[in-house]
């Protein structure tokens, strides 16, 4: 317990706003469904009752995945202990996590070497071990949750019927496909991709079913296009008892905060909004923007 204690306090450092931040909203929970801040520990509350937690991440963000962190150590120190499904791994690599603790129960750095994680197209291992250092040091359980690259290499080259289109789960991720890629593809290969999502959210769903503890439920940590509950990977499981929590990044200040800006039909679909600094980035798309204004 005093090696979880410790890792608490490490995350809390960095999870919580510096001197000079204090009137960002950065920081902040915003309840979705009461439209009110709440604190952490009404946050903690709401995730202790739910079967099902889904946290909607931005991927590589020390911010955001420190603050995952946090919330599986908080829970542990209630001595509520869920089964941790992550989308970074493929429920074939469960294996083994299960054989690495075998022989390094409370050790989890070298994971990354036995994951080959360097190789993969996740962020770097540094952004992701807080969140598998406080799951060993509670002794929950891990697993993985997506599809493998050859499972989802035979779904891409099979010939088997798209999704309704009228499906919003199937329209939502077309066109957010379609934005990801810059719409530099075409209509076929946007629908072969938004029926890889949906097939990727049905497999963290099951994977959530199949390995929820008895007593404590389960928490799913993925992007955030997957957690939305009209659209992702709630959709798939049973309704009562989920709740989504999306890390929002955000440069806004909390004095100018407007409630209304976040009541998009997308924010909608999330229990939560948990305020994160921003970090500035490039957008891919913009690299391509001069050539395209040239046409």
């Amino acid at each position: 317990m005093k090696s979880l204690m410790l890792r608490l306090f490490f995350l809390f450092v960095f999870t919580t706003p510096v001197f000079g931040e204090t009137e960002v909203l950065a920081g902040k929970i915003w309840d979705v469904n009461k439209q009110a801040f709440i604190s952490f520990t009404d946050l903690r509350d709401q995730a202790a009752d739910a079967r099902f937690i889904v946290l909607g991440e931005r991927h590589g963000r020390h911010a955001i995945q420190n603050r995952e962190a946090f919330l599986i150590g908080a829970l542990a120190e209630q001595q509520i202990y869920p089964t941790i499904a992550l989308e970074m791994l493929t429920h074939a690599e469960t294996k083994i996590v299960r054989a690495y603790r075998q022989h390094s129960p409370e050790y989890s750095l070298r994971l990354a070497l036995d994951l080959n994680w360097s190789e993969n197209n996740w962020p770097a291992w540094n952004f992701y071990h807080p969140i598998f250092d406080m799951a060993f040091a509670a002794k929950l359980k891990l697993v993985g949750a997506d599809l493998t690259d050859t499972e989802k290499e035979a779904l891409n080259s099979s010939a088997a019927p798209l999704p309704d289109q009228d499906d919003p789960r199937f329209k939502h991720y077309k066109a957010s496909m379609i934005k990801a890629h810059c719409g530099l593809i075409d209509e076929e290969r946007a629908n072969d991709l938004a029926r890889l999502q949906m097939a990727r959210d049905q497999s963290m769903a099951k994977t959530l079913m199949e390995n929820e503890d008895p007593d404590f439920g389960a928490i799913l940590i993925a992007g955030a296009s997957h957690a939305s509950k009209p659209t992702g990977v709630p959709s798939y499981l049973p309704k009562k008892s989920i709740l989504t929590i999306y890390l929002f990044e955000t440069e806004q200040s909390l004095y100018a905060f407007d409630p209304e800006t976040f009541n998009t039909d997308h924010l909608k679909g999330f229990d939560i909004l948990w305020f994160t600094p921003k970090v500035q980035s490039e957008s891919i798309c913009d690299r391509f923007a001069p050539a395209s204004q040239n046409k």
